[in-house]
């Protein structure tokens, strides 16, 4: 099979996409610093893993707020506006998510770094379609109708791996570079 005979699907065909919410803020009900879920912003979509959160909610926010849903482990969750947005970032935990975050959660046919892999290629596009004058905002409508090539689960964990592996050393490159532009400025 080539990528000529590879499927493309509709996000929304292939995914379970949602969202979340942010409890209020001044009740202290609603937030624990320990043994509850964790709450992704989009300050943490830094394009890597999410294994924790700089804030949890109570069980209390998520029974008083529907829109907090749990998704599962391995979810990707993409900046819908503001400052980051097109940010990436694939959870590691169960974990919930405020308004700002789009989630795709599941799916058959895809893996779920390959769709990671496959938005990052594609943010400068989707952000193109954002609309808003201060604020640009990506709409969860725009992102369910995006469509993604779709070779088989195989080779699209292969090529997830591929990346994993290249990004993985470029990082490591860049903290090189960094720690040795540190020690020269020490040096000056």
């Amino acid at each position: 099979m080539t990528a000529h005979d590879w499927e493309t699907w509709k996000l929304s065909h292939a995914f379970r996409i949602g969202s979340g919410t942010t409890p209020t803020s001044s009740d202290a009900r609603y937030y624990t610093d320990s043994d509850g879920t964790p709450w992704v912003t989009t300050a943490e979509l830094r394009e890597n893993y999410i294994s924790s959160t700089q804030q949890q909610v109570t069980q209390d926010a998520l029974d008083d707020f529907t829109a907090l849903r749990v998704y599962r482990p391995g979810s990707v969750m993409m900046a819908m506006y503001g400052a980051t947005i097109g940010r990436l970032g694939i959870t590691e935990i169960a974990a919930t998510c405020n308004q700002a975050c789009c989630v795709f959660e599941a799916s058959e046919q895809f893996d779920n770094r390959f769709l990671f892999y496959w938005l990052w290629h594609r943010r400068d596009n989707l952000i193109a379609m954002s609309v808003g004058g201060g604020q640009p905002n990506l709409s969860q409508q725009d992102l369910r109708k995006e469509r993604a090539l779709c070779p088989p689960l195989e080779t699209q964990r292969r090529i997830a791996r591929f990346l994993d592996e290249k990004t993985a050393r470029i990082d490591g490159l860049i903290e090189k570079k960094r720690a040795l532009l540190d020690r020269l400025a020490e040096k000056r």
